[in-house]
């Protein structure tokens, strides 16, 4: 067992959120992935790629433990599994966004074709705090104006913390 902290952080633009590729049609943001590759270095120096695995990162704040299924690409021949196994050469995917949704396509990608392994379990446990911080700007037309111009992105990251609090209250009812 690898067991290691990792801490990163994630800034979201909402200027950027405002195009309509970047979200879903409610109006809510296509969550970040989780790409896993998943390697092995043995005693005698021969890596190998043991698997990939990917998963949406949770929207809510919180704990969450993801157990993913890892898969690796299948040798095209005996060849490639000697080889994995004597030499320490295996088989990978070039561009890892393919094992989640790729970026430049759809939500729905045909993987038709692209023939896998399972290769075993990944458990991850993600501890998440989101963090807004919005000011209300004046309109750029009236410099001495009383009144405060909220652009459409303040309503999204309300809209965005509703669901969330109503998706709190509803997982707290279902516990009772």
């Amino acid at each position: 067992k690898f067991s290691f902290p990792f801490e990163f952080k994630l800034s979201l633009n909402l200027a950027w959120l405002e195009e309509t590729e970047h979200s879903d049609a409610q109006g809510h943001p296509y969550s970040p992935q989780l790409l896993f590759e998943i390697g092995s270095l043995d005693s005698w120096g021969r890596y190998r790629n043991e698997g990939y695995a990917w998963a949406p990162l949770p929207r809510t704040p919180g704990r969450a433990h993801l157990r993913l299924t890892s898969v690796r690409p299948a040798p095209r021949s005996p060849i490639d599994e000697l080889c994995r196994a004597f030499i320490g050469s295996s088989l990978q995917i070039s561009d890892l966004t393919y094992v989640g949704t790729p970026a430049q396509s759809a939500t729905l990608v045909s993987k038709y074709g692209f023939s896998t392994l399972p290769s075993g379990e990944l458990t991850v446990t993600l501890n998440i705090a989101h963090q807004s911080h919005v000011t209300n700007q004046r309109s750029a037309l009236e410099p001495g104006a009383k009144s405060q111009h909220i652009s459409s992105s303040v309503y999204l990251l309300e809209r965005l913390s509703a669901n969330t609090l109503l998706s709190n209250i509803n997982n707290v009812i279902e516990a009772f």
